[in-house]
């Protein structure tokens, strides 16, 4: 809904307005409502149960502190701090061309709105390479007009920050190694890293407590899981132990509903 915020904004703030006024516009409207019917349908059907989920993980979110740092980290992570310069130069050209306008407040009012909403970082990082890229050729453009020198030392002073830059975060994100100084801080600093591993040993310590339980419960045992990494691995890996499907409440697995008869352990 935020971004839909953000393209009817742009069309009332830009010359693009006009636009409201074609057979075209509305007939895509018309064509995009028909697309998303069916599931629309499904929504009322099930009591607009993506709404609530919405609302649960945004108060989750909230709760766990996820919508912190919002602002530093477009420059961190959306980006990185020596590509931020492009993407701040390729705001400012949008913004000053009559042609490209529109894209500005495409971006700059679902930022405001995520702002103030208090959304996660990551819900603008598809709007980036549109801006990196309008700026990369603006900053093309700008050292054209300069000297050689000056030229190779801006060139030379951004790669080098650029390879920094990827250097440090491949260690964050890539299991350079299995032990030492890069592992602790790649675990230390990628939460979803310690989410890759684990879970064969996991699955196999809920086989042998099942395993562990009288022979008359173990054929009506259900495995109750916190969440999708949990879910996902009961489900694949827990097959060669035979393992019975999860019981969830997590995203979609509430579909699924509780198993029929209810497991007694």
């Amino acid at each position: 809904m935020l971004p839909a915020r953000g393209v009817l904004g742009e069309l009332l703030l830009t010359p693009a307005r006009r636009f409201l006024w074609s057979g075209w516009f509305w007939g895509g409207m018309a064509l995009a409502l028909l697309t998303v019917l069916p599931n629309f349908m499904w929504q009322m059907r099930h009591g607009l149960v993506s709404l609530h989920f919405l609302r649960h993980t945004h108060a989750r979110d909230l709760a766990q502190g996820r919508t912190e740092g919002f602002v530093r980290n477009q420059f961190r992570i959306c980006v990185n701090l020596f590509a931020a310069p492009l993407w701040i130069a390729g705001l400012v050209v949008f913004s000053r061309d009559r042609r490209y306008r529109m894209l500005a407040w495409v971006y700059v009012i679902p930022l405001a709105l995520f702002l103030v909403a208090k959304g996660r970082f990551y819900y603008l990082g598809a709007a980036y390479p549109m801006l990196v890229a309008m700026g990369a050729s603006a900053a093309q453009r700008w050292l054209a007009s300069r000297s050689p020198g000056w030229r190779w030392l801006v060139q030379g002073a951004f790669f080098t920050g650029l390879a920094g830059c990827g250097l440090y975060f491949a260690a964050l994100i890539v299991p350079l190694s299995s032990g030492g100084r890069l592992r602790d801080f790649a675990l230390k600093n990628n939460g979803d890293l310690r989410e890759e591993i684990g879970w064969n040993e996991l699955v196999k310590t809920v086989a042998n407590i099942r395993d562990s339980l009288p022979p008359g419960e173990q054929n009506s045992v259900g495995v109750v899981v916190g969440n999708y990494g949990e879910q996902g691995a009961i489900e694949i890996l827990g097959r060669a132990y035979h393992l019975p499907a999860p019981i969830s409440g997590t995203n979609s697995a509430w579909l699924r509903g509780y198993p029929t008869p209810p497991p007694r352990p």
